[in-house]
C-alpha cells in the first residue's frame, strides 16, 4: 500500500506471500531504500531478515524473492512512471 506519492519521493508498506519473486531489474532516475520490518528475503542472492535495512542505488540491478511471509517499508527519492528497467529486456 502506497502511502505517499510525488514526483520528490514515495513511501509504501508491502506485504508479501511466501515465494513471490521479481526478476532481475533497476530503477535508472531513483535510489530505494528497503526496510525489512518482518519475514526473510533474498535480494541478488544475499538474505536479509527482520530489521535489515538494503540500499539500492540508481542504475542497480537486483532480484527479490520472499522466504517467509514478509512486510517491508519501501522509500524511494522521487516515483517516476515507467523507471523500471528489467535485465535481458
Amino acid at each position: 500500500q502506497t502511502i505517499l506519492k510525488t514526483d520528490k519521493f514515495e513511501a509504501a508498506v508491502k506485504y508479501y506471500k511466501v515465494g513471490e519473486y521479481e526478476p532481475s531489474h533497476c530503477h535508472k532516475l531513483t535510489s530505494e531504500i528497503n526496510i525489512v520490518v518482518s519475514g526473510h528475503i533474498r535480494m541478488n542472492g544475499k538474505e536479509y531478515k527482520a530489521k535489515e535495512i538494503i540500499i539500492i542505488e540508481p542504475g542497480e540491478y537486483t532480484d527479490f524473492e520472499t522466504l517467509t511471509e514478509t512486510v517491508m517499508v519501501v522509500l524511494r527519492d522521487g516515483s517516476v512512471l515507467g523507471d523500471k528497467y528489467f535485465l535481458n529486456s
